[in-house]
């Protein structure tokens, strides 16, 4: 059996960008995988042959696991050659590969940091001491004190997200016509922040505002499935 174990918060609410990574990938491939729901404290259980996990996604197919997302993405790639190219072809890896540094160390770290307090409201109790103590050791600060500086994290990733918004001006997606792993990538952060926290990132009038309504309408519309904080009862 195919088996994706993504992480899973309160409510069974999937908000990890790179769960969702790889089940965007997954469905652009037309590969069907068992979501198995992982909590922080489960991830050292997902079974292994080697060291114990310390995070997911893990992809599971055929008695190989493979953990990830972008190993996950590159797996499937070849795994599958004939269905639709992840990457946008024989010399799509490179440029994927730098769009994932750029979102990751220009976009993602720039505002991620400042909702953390906000995660905490979307995690399952027993993680939430676990998860604060994770990250305020890793930030060097209390997640309050993170997101007293949230409007000039997310003003920084307005501005870092300009090149993008322009691209988009002239494409429907990263890939042209269709996404590739690239549009997966970006949108998974955007999805994470749409997901745990009131705060919008992108502006309705913006080039990226229709990108990310095309991209939650992808594969059924899947993404659609776990619905924005602010329509989320009791949030």
């Amino acid at each position: 059996m195919t088996k994706l174990y993504d992480l899973v918060g309160r409510d069974g609410l999937h908000f990890s960008p790179f769960g969702w990574r790889a089940r965007m990938a997954l469905a652009h491939k037309g590969v069907t995988a068992q979501i198995i729901p992982v909590r922080f404290g489960e991830i050292a259980d997902i079974p292994h042959t080697g060291e114990p996990w310390k995070s997911v996604p893990v992809f599971e197919q055929d008695g190989k696991m493979i953990s990830d997302s972008w190993h996950i993405a590159t797996y499937l790639e070849e795994k599958f050659p004939k269905e639709p190219s992840l990457f946008g072809g024989e010399r799509g890896i490179e440029f994927n590969g730098f769009f994932k540094n750029w979102v990751e160390l220009s976009v993602h770290r720039v505002f991620a940091p400042t909702l953390m307090c906000e995660v905490l409201e979307c995690l399952d109790d027993r993680d939430v001491e676990y998860f604060r103590t994770t990250r305020e050791k890793r930030f060097g600060k209390t997640l309050e004190e993170l997101a007293s500086n949230a409007d000039a994290g997310i003003q920084a990733a307005r501005e870092a997200l300009m090149p993008a918004s322009k691209a988009l001006e002239r494409a429907k997606f990263f890939g042209g016509e269709t996404p590739i792993f690239a549009d997966y990538i970006l949108f998974s952060s955007l999805q994470w922040a749409r997901i745990v926290s009131n705060r919008n990132i992108i502006g309705q009038d913006e080039p990226l505002h229709a990108w990310m309504e095309r991209c939650l309408d992808l594969h059924s519309a899947m993404a659609r499935s776990h619905p924005p904080r602010s329509k989320r009862s009791g949030q």
